[in-house]
């Protein structure tokens, strides 16, 4: 008959065994892969079997110390910052919004200049200002997106269950994403928008999340009903710098959290002016997201 303490000494085995393993694994990579920083003072064997077992990969790249990691990460981050400044370009639809509305009927002219001018003093979505003023629907919005962009329209009031895939809750607030159905045997995420989606967004999530993402568009009440169920249900860490970051203090920052976790791996990306970094095989997976500021 199994007690309770018979399984509590028997998980603490199971654990015992796992943080062996998971040592050993690591003792391995500082052996077979060398140190990527060029200027690392411990390279040789005998300092890798000595030393402490404090590295971590950063963008598939192995460091063996919080100051290599440290220069990795500002080297990369640099990289990424300044390459995606020279070459940014935003996707844009083809018509705007209130265009389309007033084609379709939905809108006078004196209705969309006056929603122009509120959203010229304001800087409002044009969609919230006519939604606001009760001069159109949500079904509405959310059919002129989609025909903006050629994507399908996701159904509301359809059940709402738990995903084996995680984007942090700040940005999925922040651009009105909603992950929606994720397919493991292909690793395929279909991602609501609420607006018009960016390209950016959808190109941070793939490379994090490692799968392909299809976009959809959501009505507004949609978002919200599933946004208030992710507060109750959250269990998420992530932790938010949004105060602008230089990238020194950006790799710095994510240091410190590598060693405070004994996280293994660290992944970045760029969203929207944010640096989504996603730290795992430590203690437990976290978020980091840093309002960073071009080099």
């Amino acid at each position: 008959m199994l007690t309770t303490e018979t399984v509590q000494k028997g998980s603490s085995i199971v654990g015992r065994v796992l943080a062996s393993f998971n040592m050993a694994s690591r003792r391995l990579e500082t052996l077979v892969n060398a140190c990527t920083n060029p200027e690392c003072p411990r390279r040789s064997v005998r300092q890798a079997l000595t030393r402490k077992l404090d590295g971590a990969a950063v963008a598939g790249q192995w460091f063996c110390s919080p100051a290599c990691y440290e220069t990795g990460l500002h080297r990369h981050v640099s990289a990424l910052i300044t390459s995606t400044a020279r070459s940014r370009t935003l996707h844009r639809a083809r018509i705007p919004l209130g265009l389309m509305l007033l084609s379709r009927g939905h809108l006078t002219h004196e209705q969309l200049n006056f929603a122009l001018e509120q959203h010229r003093l304001t800087g409002a979505r044009v969609g919230d200002i006519l939604l606001e003023l009760n001069l159109v629907t949500e079904e509405q919005v959310t059919s002129a997106l989609a025909a903006q962009w050629g994507y399908p329209i996701f159904p509301s009031n359809t059940a709402i269950h738990h995903l084996p895939v995680r984007i942090p809750q700040y940005l999925i607030t922040l651009h009105r994403i909603m992950p929606l159905h994720f397919v493991e045997a292909s690793r395929r995420l279909l991602l609501g928008f609420a607006d018009g989606p960016d390209h950016r967004i959808l190109t941070a999530v793939k490379h994090i999340l490692a799968c392909e993402v299809e976009p959809c568009f959501i009505a507004m009440g949609e978002f919200q009903r599933r946004l208030q169920w992710l507060n109750l249900e959250a269990t998420t860490s992530e932790v938010i710098f949004d105060r602008t970051c230089q990238v020194a203090e950006i790799a710095r920052v994510a240091g410190s959290y590598i060693r405070q976790l004994g996280a293994q791996h660290a992944n970045f990306a760029l969203s929207g002016n944010h640096l989504w970094v996603r730290l795992t095989g430590g203690k437990q997976l976290m978020d980091l997201l840093l309002r960073f500021r071009a080099c």
